[in-house]
């Protein structure tokens, strides 16, 4: 058995489904995955504005009244020159006028006479509340790089950089098959040696919260020629990844190793020496000259969840060069032990203490692949 290193680079270095392209208006891009830079069009914001509802003035530390000479609404172009003795109204979001350099909330200022003056304890600075041309971003910098995720928080930006469409990546087919004769649907009340099929929809979920397309071919009896024919079905379709739960270990219905052979199907590793998750299979199959590309996980559902996180994810990562390992120092608080030579993943619970500014982990329980 090879290490899970070993396993993983081997994914990295055979894993290229080929990379297509469209065009999506914003607002259903959320989770997909950019194919270019979106650069700025404009300076973001594109002049000097009041950030407060205030007054504009010039700053002058010896100066404490101001004449107040007009107002600027947010989207008006009124013009005016402010010297060290006057003043204009100013709304959030409206353009500095010239020679202004600073605002003054108006809760800060008292009026007498169509002057402003400063309250008694009011303290201030030059440039308070203005917001700088192009602070947030230069006109033709990168406002999102390529490869981003594209999330909410995203669209906002998109639409200030003026883009009504984005081009993202098109998401990968990813086929599902499940075998076993013990299992049934999960709307089916199990009965005698029965379980539900849990597997199924676990990574049908994994696969959509990664922005890909689930292809879901469904529960398969433990039956050599049914299995191998759902999985050349599946492999001469139009996914790009195959992912099959159960039948990859060595007992007497194991078959998806058999049909590997029996199919062609280029085996590039056959077991991991991981708990959980050791008894994992990834190989390439040539349809018509295109690769597809083939991950057989595991039956046992911790085992199955596990092998999704740990090679699959990190694949559909690094192939759409996403970084996105969230890794963070925490204190163990519960022992964890092991007595093989396997690598472990332990599934664990992480706290935040607020004291020492420290996560502590623990175990999350019962670590068994069935669990």
């Amino acid at each position: 058995m090879i290490s899970y290193k070993e396993a993983t680079d081997l994914i990295k270095l055979h894993f290229h489904p080929p990379k297509k392209v469209m065009s999506i208006e914003i607002e259903n891009a959320v989770g997909y995955i950019l194919a270019e830079d979106v650069m700025a069009d404009i300076n973001l914001p594109p002049f000097d504005n009041s950030s407060m509802d205030g007054y504009a003035i010039k700053f002058n530390d010896s100066i404490t009244k101001w004449k107040i000479i007009g107002e600027i609404s947010a989207g008006d172009n009124n013009s005016f020159d402010i010297d060290d003795n006057s003043t204009v109204l100013i709304m959030t979001g409206a353009k500095i006028p010239n020679g202004a350099d600073t605002i003054i909330p108006i809760e800060n200022v008292e009026i007498d006479d169509n002057c402003i003056s400063i309250k008694s304890d009011c303290r201030f600075q030059r440039y308070d509340y203005i917001r700088k041309k192009g602070e947030d971003l230069q006109i033709n910098s990168i406002a999102i790089k390529a490869n981003t995720m594209i999330q909410p928080n995203h669209i906002q930006l998109l639409s200030a950089c003026g883009k009504r469409k984005v081009t993202v990546f098109r998401p990968l087919k990813i086929g599902l098959i499940t075998t076993g004769n013990e299992l049934v649907d999960i709307d089916i009340l199990p009965k005698n040696t029965k379980i539900r099929a849990t597997n199924i929809y676990t990574l049908h979920t994994l696969i959509k919260s990664n922005s890909m397309i689930p292809i879901n071919y469904g529960i398969i009896k433990d039956d050599y020629q049914e299995i191998k024919s759902e999985i050349i079905q599946a492999l001469e379709s139009d996914i790009d990844i195959l992912i099959t739960t159960g039948g990859v270990s060595v007992g007497k219905y194991d078959y998806i190793k058999d049909i590997f052979d029996d199919i062609c199907i280029n085996t590039i590793f056959w077991g991991t020496n991981i708990k959980p998750g050791k008894p994992i299979a990834f190989g390439v199959y040539n349809s018509k000259g295109r690769d597809k590309y083939i991950f057989g996980l595991p039956g046992n559902p911790l085992s199955c969840f596990i092998s999704f996180y740990i090679f699959i994810k990190p694949a559909l990562n690094h192939y759409y060069d996403i970084r996105a390992e969230n890794k963070f120092v925490a204190i163990l608080d519960t022992p964890i032990s092991k007595n093989n030579g396997k690598l472990h993943f332990v599934m664990g619970k992480a706290i935040f203490n607020r004291q020492n500014k420290m996560y502590t982990v623990s175990s999350a329980g019962n670590q068994s692949s069935g669990h």
